[in-house]
């Protein structure tokens, strides 16, 4: 990734604030969480709708991503890599269909 020279701040404008170093595991640990919790809500994780439920969790995370981008006054590659963001939608369809099984497996125990 080449690196991106940072404009320094002029002084009609409010500092930006500082991108935590502990963002990428948060980023992970939500959308982990994220995904857990809407296939163990959703408890049908190979039913007609799945593309419907997983496209609306991205977008609600794209809205997040988008707020944290306007909240640090960066652009979207100095907050948090892409790798990073990739990965994290990888894991929150794992854990989609994890909490799937869970679900589906809850419901069957007498």
């Amino acid at each position: 990734m080449p690196v991106v020279p940072i404009k320094p701040p002029s002084p009609d404008e409010p500092p930006p604030l500082p991108v935590s170093p502990h963002l990428s595991t948060i980023w992970f640990s939500m959308m982990a969480v994220g995904g857990l919790a809407l296939g163990l809500v959703d408890g049908q994780p190979l039913a007609k709708d799945v593309f419907a439920h997983l496209s609306v969790f991205f977008a609600v995370t794209a809205a997040g991503v988008l707020m944290l981008k306007l909240v640090h006054g960066r652009p979207l590659r100095e907050v948090i890599s892409p790798i990073s963001l990739v990965g994290g939608c990888v894991v929150a369809i794992a854990c989609y269909f994890i909490g799937g099984w869970f679900a589906v497996n809850l419901t069957a125990v007498p």
